[in-house]
């Protein structure tokens, strides 16, 4: 069948250019960053590879355009053979799931510890492993770390990879160390779009080069698919943009102050949430020595009224809020992923109600 182009299929998607009024420093170190002659994997690219490399402690980072990217990649490198299972949580994005079988992988969903504590029960885990076991991937669910310790002495007792799923945990500790560098991988998102940067962390050098090279073959097109869409190229390669490192540089040099405040406005709703008869997940001691992220406030109700209510008011206050549901729930028609139900994760998802932790949280009554 011919193929005819468009215009359209000739165009460059580009970050647009900031306003030149615009005085601001990411601003003008985006501005730098589409004169600098470079599109991907230049200056900025290198330079938050950098600071990611402060931030976590480790000297393996490889630069990618985005979270989603950092877990495919992450994934691929386990070099999975068809029938290896992949044991994943039931609360992260159904899209993990997909990855996994995009991987050659098969998804295994773990349940969580508890409503109150909603990340990777290791003893569910556990109890899942078997001779097709090749990984287990962990999320540190809204930015609270789950047992990693615990997790990759699993790992390595049974011959298992470990892979940390931080897209929601850029900045959170255990013990003073950043979560992404316990397991294998750990994939990180600076920015909530797809393509709006992110990076890996490798537990050791060649990992790292097996990263960097499938970065730029994941997206690589057939002579076909070059021929006929330069933009379809750009999108599927993994390689991080200019624009988006810059923009990440400055997000890593706020990241401290952005995570005080977070929490300020965590400890905050907790004190107050009694008064309205609800409860928050994560209480301070769940585990030891833990600095989370504290990317979203996840409150618990005793009936789903009382959620509902909540999510309709902070909605109208232009609020995102999530009443979560497994991830299973959402590929049950799949044929790749098996069907199940587990207690802990329905209860908390029949209780619970997650909003971003911000000042706007004032809007509806919990600040």
């Amino acid at each position: 069948m011919e193929h005819h182009t468009s215009d359209d299929d000739k165009i460059i998607q580009f970050p647009r250019r900031p306003r030149d009024e615009d005085t601001s420093e990411p601003a003008r170190e985006s501005r730098e960053a589409l004169r600098s002659g470079w599109l991907t994997q230049g200056r900025q690219a290198q330079l938050l590879q950098a600071r990611a490399i402060e931030l976590t402690g480790v000297d393996h980072v490889v630069p990618v355009v985005g979270g989603g990217a950092a877990l495919h990649l992450a994934l691929l490198a386990l070099d999975l053979a068809p029938g290896n299972d992949v044991l994943v949580p039931s609360l992260a994005p159904a899209a993990l799931a997909a990855l996994v079988v995009l991987a050659r992988g098969h998804p295994v969903f773990c349940d969580i510890v508890s409503p109150s504590e909603p990340v990777l029960d290791p003893d569910d885990v556990a109890r899942r492993i078997t001779p097709a076991t090749r990984a287990i991937v962990v999320s540190h669910h809204g930015g609270y770390p789950a047992s990693v310790e615990r997790l990759r002495a699993l790992a390595d007792e049974r011959g298992l990879n470990l892979v940390e799923d931080c897209i929601q945990a850029l900045g959170a500790t255990v013990g003073g160390r950043s979560v992404g560098t316990f397991g294998r991988f750990g994939a990180f998102a600076l920015h909530g779009a797809p393509d709006g940067g992110g990076f890996i962390v490798a537990e050791s050098e060649a990992l790292a080069l097996r990263l960097a090279e499938l970065r730029s073959l994941t997206g690589r097109p057939d002579a076909m698919g070059f021929e006929h869409s330069v933009t379809l190229t750009l999108v599927n390669d993994y390689r991080i943009d200019e624009a988006a490192a810059a923009a990440g540089v400055d997000q890593l040099a706020d990241l401290p102050s952005v995570v005080r405040e977070r929490r300020a406005i965590v400890d905050a709703v907790r004190q107050r949430a009694g008064r309205l008869g609800l409860t928050v997940a994560f209480a301070p001691e769940y585990l030891p020595a833990v600095a989370p992220a504290c990317t979203t406030v996840t409150l618990l109700a005793d009936s789903p009224e009382v959620i509902h209510d909540l999510a309709y008011k902070a909605r109208r206050a232009h609020l995102d809020a999530v009443q979560p549901a497994p991830a299973y729930h959402a590929l049950q028609f799949n044929a790749h992923v098996p069907r199940t139900s587990l207690a802990q994760v329905e209860e908390f998802c029949s209780r619970a109600l997650e909003l971003p932790a911000t000042p706007m949280l004032q809007e509806i009554g919990l600040l």
